[in-house]
């Protein structure tokens, strides 16, 4: 979904738990939803080049702070 002019992301985004990259980089985005933190699954999130983007910190910290699990011992999500 990169560089496709979206301001907006639905709610619903936070249904696809099975979701591991998303790439919503270079679009006009102002805000994302809270409800990205129930992916439980993601483990890349590229949100840059959104210049009016603000990103309330409580909707990332489901993703950046799940405890550690896997075979490299870390399972928090990328956020670039």
């Amino acid at each position: 979904m990169t560089s496709n002019k979206i301001s907006s992301l639905p709610t619903e985004i936070g249904n696809l738990k099975s979701l591991t990259h998303l790439y919503i980089g270079e679009n006009n985005l102002f805000s994302i939803p809270p409800h990205i933190g129930m992916m439980s699954n993601l483990k890349e999130l590229y949100i840059n080049d959104n210049t009016d983007l603000q990103v309330a910190h409580y909707s990332m910290a489901p993703l950046v702070a799940r405890p550690a699990q896997g075979r490299h011992g870390d399972s928090n999500t990328k956020i670039i």
